[in-house]
């Protein structure tokens, strides 16, 4: 065996660094502003951006650029409920997490009601608290991101359907203009599609022999030449195969169909 390469080791390749989570967080409290920001950035998992106030975080942020979006309720001008509704109503479903000293059950209900993802409570040791919204941020951004990909794959089997039907519809447009009979029989005998040609040559409509057996309408020689070739189909070579059949057209008279016949195998045999 002969074998060619290098003496020298490559190192393995480093699994690449996911980009950090894109995070708008608007508060009027600038401190806290700060704290925040330090506090998620520090492990490289987030990049935050800072504004005090929604007006201004509506005029000058890339809202749309961001993972999630973090707000205080109560600030001067609109509030966080205020600036919730116009991110929904501008840019859809970004996850939004309500981050407020303000407890009262009224807004958080408003707050859900109006499209949150999350509602956390100011208060308390700020390190916990700031791990608690890193995790619900980790939440929301996972949650949005499985959503969008169950959408693409709905919509990509949407896709996929339509390409099938488009096809299907050329194939039947081919099928049922081309001047010869185009029949399906299962290995038992029986049709299962007749094209439209197969009246003018052996007097029956598709809708009369879809579901009858195809011995029906051959004379008992092309009856036990057809059950001899369908026998024969677990062991038949692929490819085309060309015969004559004596048959009996609808208004009693004989007919011999030149036949050209191609087996077809689904995946279950």
């Amino acid at each position: 065996m002969l074998q060619s390469g290098s003496d020298e080791q490559t190192s393995g390749t480093q699994p690449a660094t996911p980009p950090p989570v894109s995070i708008l967080y608007v508060d009027d409290e600038e401190a806290l502003l700060t704290l925040v920001k330090l506090f998620l950035e520090r492990t490289g998992e987030f990049r935050v951006e800072i504004r005090e106030s929604a007006e201004d975080a509506l005029k000058s942020a890339p809202i749309p650029s961001y993972d999630a979006i973090i707000s205080d309720y109560q600030m001067p001008g609109m509030d966080g409920i205020g600036f919730l509704k116009a991110v929904r109503e501008q840019y859809g479903d970004i996850p939004f997490i309500l981050f407020t000293g303000r407890g009262r059950e009224e807004v958080v209900i408003e707050a859900i009601n109006n499209g949150a993802d999350f509602y956390l409570q100011k208060g308390g040791a700020p390190k916990p608290q700031f791990a608690e919204l890193a995790h619900k941020i980790k939440q929301s951004v996972r949650r949005r991101r499985a959503e969008a990909e169950r959408i693409e794959q709905l919509n990509e089997l949407v896709r996929t359907k339509e390409a099938l039907q488009e096809s299907e519809s050329r194939y039947r447009t081919i099928i049922e203009t081309i001047p010869d009979a185009i029949w399906e029989v299962t290995r038992e005998g029986v049709f299962t599609y007749v094209s439209p040609r197969s009246t003018e040559i052996i007097g029956y409509t598709p809708e009369e022999l879809n579901g009858r057996e195809f011995f029906s309408i051959l004379s008992p020689e092309g009856t036990e030449h057809i059950r001899e070739i369908l026998e024969s189909i677990p062991t038949r070579q692929p490819g085309l195969s060309t015969f004559d059949l004596p048959a009996v057209h609808k208004d009693g008279t004989g007919r011999i169909l030149n036949c050209r016949s191609y087996p077809i195998i689904s995946a279950d045999g």
